[in-house]
Order: structure tokens, then sequence, then C-alpha cells
């Protein structure tokens, strides 16, 4: 629970850097597409806060069930520094991301719930489509810690830790960059 408590504090922090540098500077509203695949809403607001850096705030969640798939059930805020090589939001990236999650999967009839949060670096690039249109396409390594509660079949079994590494942000996103 500590390093969540932490990993929270990062992502307020980063939020206020950005709020506080912003001001005409340029803003990004993204949706990371293959989120959309398994039919979770997703939203991201980015800003450029240099002339090489941006920070970005994403949220994203899957409260439902599908007939007999495996059910998926999560709420995401994941918080983004990037340093863009050549200037924000166009050609290559890289940069850091936190992350916290609530969790409720179930596969095979076990159901996990809790919470992970994760810390870790990431690489990407971004292809201007148009003057206000980008596809970007990143990855992220780093680590994760888990805590929660098992269930198999119903019946209670404990609570369990992980600590692993592990993809922490993979995306296709489109990006409608607002000036």
């Amino acid at each position: 629970m500590v390093i969540a408590r932490w990993i929270l504090k990062l992502i307020i922090f980063f939020i206020s850097l950005s709020i506080s540098t912003v001001n005409a500077q340029r803003l990004s509203l993204k949706t990371n597409a293959l989120y959309w695949l398994t039919l979770s809403p997703n939203l991201s607001l980015e800003a450029v806060v240099s002339s090489h850096s941006t920070v970005g705030l994403s949220g994203a969640f899957n409260a439902w069930t599908i007939g007999s798939l495996p059910s998926i059930k999560f709420a995401m805020v994941q918080g983004d520094y990037r340093y863009w090589f050549r200037a924000p939001m166009s050609g290559h990236f890289i940069g850091g991301t936190l992350l916290y999650s609530y969790i409720n999967p179930t596969f095979n009839c076990v159901r996990r719930e809790g919470y992970a949060a994760g810390i870790g670096p990431t690489y990407g690039y971004a292809w201007i489509l148009g003057k206000h249109w980008n596809l970007e396409a990143y990855i992220g390594f780093g680590y994760l810690y888990t805590k929660y509660s098992r269930y198999d079949h119903g019946l209670y079994e404990g609570v369990q830790y992980k600590h692993l590494f592990a993809p922490l942000s993979i995306g296709a996103t489109v990006s409608y960059i607002l000036k």
C-alpha cells in the first residue's frame, strides 16, 4: 500500500507541474486503440511543458463481462513524462510512466480483486498525420507490484502479493492536438 501511495503522489506531482507551466502551450487529447479492442474506454491528455518535454495523464476502465469470455475488469490511472528528440508530439521519444490500477479479473473461475502499481521506462514514436492529428505507438516495461485477494470458484483463498517485471504500457493511440 505504501508503494501505491507514492505512485499516486508522483502522478499528482507531474500533473501539478503540467498545470503550472502549460499556459498557451499545446495540448493533445488521445485514445488508445488497443484498449478499445478489449472494449475498454480510455482517454488521455498530454501537455507540452518545454521545447522537448510533455507530461500526460491517462485513464481507462472495463466494468463488464461478455458472455463466457474471461472478465478483465479494471480501472486505471497512468501518468507519463516524455522527452521528445525532435519536437514535442513528433518523432521518437523516451520517458517514464507511473501506473495505478484497481483490478478484478476472472480467468477459469479464479477471480483476483485488488490493485497493481508500477513504474518504468517507455519508448515510442509519433507520426504526424495532419495539422491536428497524430498516430503514436509505444511500449513500456518496469516494476509492477500487485496485492489482491484470490477467489477460486467463489471460495476465498487469501491475499497474495507479487513483485514482477512486466509490461506497464503498450499503445497505438490516435491523437487530436489542440493549439
